[in-house]
């Protein structure tokens, strides 16, 4: 009961929200008093801890699907990260729809950065072969098995793409489902990095990047895969040094044709198209 109380109130604030203020701005001109980020992201804290013990007890559904537009695949649901993925699609449902649109059937799709396989699971559903990379163990293996779930003749590599082969650092703690890992020079456990350009695998048609604010160092190191790619969706993170016109110039310097798309968020998708490729 608790956990939906919270889910209760969190949601009716969500809905009423305007989408131009941030969550404790609408506190302060709502409620009339200040509102505290800290306190608000303990009581996140506080709620995500009931649904993990919700989780373990089995009081959630597990596994649970996610529909998009006529797409849907099956996820294992063991946490809070996990169950927000699917029942608010990350937020990225029109960003989730788009992409699905854009494939054809017998694609290869790179999921870079792919967490537990949200975007490879549904593009396996609309007829792409999917080849996730994901670094962090405790995503790696739930994606393994999500790919299991959904009967999916696909790959997971527990590498992480980059613009040299290296050894770097990803945080030991998080949930699995949390999508905020980051790559860095110590602290955490060793993760190996490889050039897209050298990864023993299809070469994509479609590919998707989101590597928290590693985006830059995967296009460096895909060079020459990039002339493969029909449609290219990079998440950009500003907030982590990654600007979107940084994404803009690399995509349109490979003969891309850019849009951007902007979900309210700090984090814009930059989606590259163009009608013919350079396929070896």
């Amino acid at each position: 009961m608790c956990v939906l109380f919270c889910e209760s109130v969190n949601s009716a604030l969500l809905r009423s929200m305007p989408k131009s203020i941030t969550l404790h701005r609408y506190f302060n001109s709502f409620m009339g008093i200040p509102y505290s980020r800290t306190i608000y992201l303990k009581l996140a804290a506080v709620k995500d801890s009931l649904i993990d013990l919700a989780c373990t007890l089995g009081l959630i559904k597990d596994p649970q699907s996610i529909r998009v537009d006529r797409y849907e695949a099956q996820f294992r649901v063991t946490s809070a990260a996990e169950r927000w993925r699917v029942r608010h699609q990350m937020r990225e449902g029109v960003v989730i729809e788009k992409l699905l649109n854009e494939i054809k059937i017998g694609d290869c799709f790179w999921d870079v950065g792919a967490a537990v396989g949200t975007y490879s699971c549904l593009a396996a559903d609309a007829g792409a072969t999917p080849v996730a990379f994901e670094p962090h163990r405790k995503n790696q293996a739930r994606c393994m098995e999500n790919f299991i779930l959904n009967k999916i003749d696909g790959e997971v590599f527990e590498f992480a793409l980059s613009n040299g082969s290296k050894t770097m650092q990803l945080p030991k703690s998080g949930a699995v489902g949390t999508g905020t890992f980051q790559l860095s020079e110590s602290g955490g456990f060793g993760v190996d990095t490889v050039r897209g350009d050298d990864v023993d695998a299809p070469s994509p048609n479609v590919v998707k990047i989101d590597v928290e604010g590693h985006e830059m160092q995967v296009l460096e190191g895909m060079e020459e895969t990039l002339n493969t790619v029909r449609v290219i969706l990079v998440e950009s993170h500003p907030n982590h040094g990654v600007e979107v016109e940084e994404v803009k110039a690399v995509l349109c310097e490979h003969g891309f044709e850019v849009e951007i798309i902007n979900l309210d968020r700090i984090e814009p998708y930059v989606v590259g198209r163009r009608t013919q490729t350079n396929r070896s």
